[in-house]
């Protein structure tokens, strides 16, 4: 059985070699399942697959690192077989030289398969410059495999045997099936040319800062968990360790090291001494060594000047706060004002030319706190206050039904009734009647 797959592991700038190829380590495989479900077993006996096997990248545009750019034709016989030959397809940049490159470690638990690797910086130009300067944000790899062997734990992938046949530097947009999985910069330290190697590896459930631990021949570091830690340094945040040696912050801000190391089922914690660790500031083989406290201070510093600063600005929006809420207020209770003013005079106004006068009160409705806090929130589309204008309205029709009723009631009131009426009542003979009677009342 055959099966192609991809897992992903990290890479890491060393130092150039002769100038013409760049050092690097990769931090291949583990055996820990992966994001794509998969898990490689058995990485001791195939480790030493990776050498004389490629290091690739692929060139999409301007843009360095993508995925694995191939495409599948047929050969003359009609295989289906990869190629590499289109112009965004991944090339070769590096390989691993020998066995001798290859070695087995363990970090944060988990089993990799670590190795050299070098890549010809002539013909990779801008790949190793892109290295060099993401530093230790790093990019992302990927390894092909050829599976052998294989069998399912539940929904898992499990490969026993597999073959190497190369490793994919990817692209910034490409999501590594490993979880931390990434390459990273790093440089020769110190004038005596002794490589000192920092790691920087992040997830949601843990912070580290672990330097990088080799294993002597046939031993395996140690990793305790950093959950068991914290359970052992109460009071203390735990920032790396190597297995034996712990780096802790206390909570009032002090940089302790101490040691926890297993006694069967315990743990035996050692005693805390403060320290005064240094950082490394590194531009290719300069490196430069700053007492951590002197960073601090100023970070510090700068961190007093901002909150001062934000104080004063907060200060400062409070009071204008404070002013527009007076002004709103002072605004809201004018507009009211104003609209009780208005619909008095608009009632006075009705009554100036009227004999019956609309009365006093025809219009409370319309000054309730309800109704005055709307008027007072009405504006047109461009933000001009409305709301006198709508108060006049109401008042309007308010008025014109109180009118209405009092002129109906007038009318009725002062109704005339003629003779000649009495025909809306009575047939016509009638009706004559009645006018006969009133001509010989009036002769007489």
């Amino acid at each position: 059985m055959e099966k192609f797959v991809s897992a992903e592991g990290e890479l890491k700038i060393l130092s150039q070699i002769d100038g013409w190829k760049q050092k690097v380590e990769l931090w291949l495989l583990n055996d820990k399942t992966n994001n794509n479900n998969w898990r490689y077993e058995n990485l001791a006996e195939h480790m030493r697959l990776f050498a004389q096997t490629p290091i690739l990248v692929a060139y999409v545009g301007n843009r360095v690192g993508d995925g694995h750019n191939f495409e599948e034709t047929k050969d003359s016989d009609g295989n289906v077989i990869a190629s590499f030959m289109s112009a965004t397809a991944e090339r070769i940049v590096g390989y691993f030289q020998s066995e001798s490159d290859i070695r087995m470690e363990v970090r944060d638990g988990k089993e990799w398969i670590v190795g050299y690797g070098y890549i010809w910086k002539w013909y990779a130009q801008e790949l190793v410059a892109k290295l060099t300067k993401q530093g230790r944000e790093g990019m992302s790899i990927s390894i092909e495999t050829l599976i052998d062997e294989m069998h399912m734990d539940g929904t898992t992938e499990v490969f026993t045997k597999y073959q190497i046949l190369g490793t994919t530097i990817l692209g910034d947009d490409v999501a590594p099936a490993v979880t931390d999985a990434n390459i990273r910069a790093l440089s020769t330290l110190g004038a005596d040319g002794v490589r000192r190697l920092t790691v920087r590896v992040a997830s949601l459930n843990e912070q580290q800062n672990n330097p990088q631990t080799k294993n002597k021949k046939g031993v395996k570091a140690n990793t305790m968990r950093f959950k068991e830690l914290t359970e052992q340094f109460k009071g203390f945040t735990v920032l790396a360790e190597d297995g034996k040696n712990v780096a802790l912050l206390s909570d009032n801000g002090a940089l302790v090291m101490s040691s926890a190391e297993k006694n069967g089922e315990e743990i035996v914690v050692g005693a805390k001494t403060e320290v005064n660790p240094v950082a490394s500031f590194v531009n290719g083989d300069i490196t430069l060594e700053v007492s951590l406290d002197k960073i601090i201070e100023k970070f510090n510093a700068k961190i007093a000047a901002l909150e001062q600063e934000n104080a004063k600005v907060t200060e400062e929006k409070e009071t204008v706060t404070a002013s527009l809420k007076a002004m709103q207020t002072a605004e809201t209770e004018r507009r009211k004002n104003e609209i009780k003013k208005v619909v008095a005079e608009r009632i006075a106004t009705i009554n100036a030319n009227r004999d019956v006068k609309i009365s006093s009160n025809a219009c409370d409705e319309l000054l309730t706190d309800e109704c005055l806090d709307s008027y007072a929130e009405m504006v047109d589309k461009d933000g001009k206050w409305i709301g006198d204008i709508a108060a006049r309205k109401d008042v309007d029709a308010k008025c014109m039904e109180e009118i209405i009723a009092s002129e109906a009631q007038r009318c009725n009131a002062k109704k005339s009734h003629y003779a000649w009426d009495v025909a809306k009542n009575n047939d016509e003979s009638k009706a004559d009647a009645g006018v006969y009677a009133s001509i010989e009342n009036i002769l007489k």
